[in-house]
């Protein structure tokens, strides 16, 4: 499946084909590397890339009739919105999806990064040993972080990015607007 579109907060199915199959392809990725699917019984949220200021905006404002709250920060010379719709998405085998991360390119990528999504990010409080189980798999990864959370990244074999984060991502803009990094710019909630 390609993860690569646009008007996805338009077309909520399309999200949730997306999920569906992201879940699935997880699933089989793990039976594949050996790694138990428990590690991705929590999803997170599924984050959606923009093409342009132009294409967030149409994105965010679809989005704002869709949701229960949505929360838009400023971030690295872009802003981020974070979705939380009325009824969540499936991402079969794993759960449910209630939040959906909608990213305004950065400046300096506009027109290189690719468009649609982006990752899909699941939340466990051991992250740090999934690295461990990740060593011991033929599986390509990378530890990142940053002050106020630590993640592990790696694409499974369709090139979807996958995301074991130790915060959620209500937990991390929590934290780092607590920290003063981050500043909201708009918050609407129906």
């Amino acid at each position: 499946m390609s993860y690569e579109g646009t008007n996805f907060m338009g077309q909520k199915s399309k999200l949730e084909d997306v999920a569906c199959c992201a879940g699935n392809e997880i699933a089989l990725f793990a039976d594949e590397m050996g790694i138990d699917q428990a590690w991705f019984r929590y999803p997170d949220h599924i984050a959606v890339k923009c093409s342009d200021t132009s294409h967030y905006e149409s994105e965010r404002a679809v989005a704002s009739e869709e949701c229960v709250e949505l929360t838009e920060i400023a971030m690295q010379g872009r802003r981020i919105a974070t979705v939380e719709f009325r009824r969540a998405i499936g991402m079969k085998p794993f759960g449910l999806i209630r939040l959906v991360e909608l990213m305004e390119p950065r400046p300096e990528k506009v027109g290189h990064d690719a468009v649609g999504i982006d990752h899909v990010e699941f939340s466990h409080p051991q992250m740090s040993a999934f690295a461990d189980v990740l060593k011991s798999s033929a599986v390509r990864y990378e530890e990142q972080s940053n002050e106020s959370h630590n993640w592990v990244s790696f694409e499974l074999n369709d090139g979807l990015e996958v995301k074991l984060n130790d915060l959620s991502l209500a937990d991390t803009i929590e934290a780092e607007l607590a920290r003063g990094d981050l500043e909201i710019i708009k918050s609407v909630r129906r």
